[in-house]
């Protein structure tokens, strides 16, 4: 794939992964409220030429590229990290 057509493409799907990353946040945050987990939640979707050098970079395609948008969960103790694990691969498997 070109560069032309990887920009092209990542124009009209990073809107889709902005509200990806939304909704995961929304779901992660309420889990962790819920858990009486005080955490910071955000997402960030990969700019356009991050994207593109990256498929350079690796040789590699569009559809390779897994990280197109990320989420960063903060908190507060080490301890929590088990249960932060915990709920992710509820959410991740339907449990939640």
């Amino acid at each position: 794939m070109e560069t032309y057509d990887v920009s092209e493409r990542w124009i009209k799907e990073k809107p889709l992964y902005d509200e990806i990353g939304k909704g995961v946040v929304e779901v992660l945050s309420a889990a962790l409220k819920n858990e009486g987990i005080f955490a910071k939640v955000t997402s960030r979707t990969k700019e356009m030429d991050s994207l593109v050098k990256k498929i350079v970079r690796k040789k590699s395609s569009y559809e390779e590229i897994h990280d197109k948008v990320g989420v960063r969960i903060v908190i507060h103790f080490k301890d929590q990290l088990s249960i932060v694990d915990s709920l992710i691969c509820q959410i991740l498997n339907g449990e939640i």
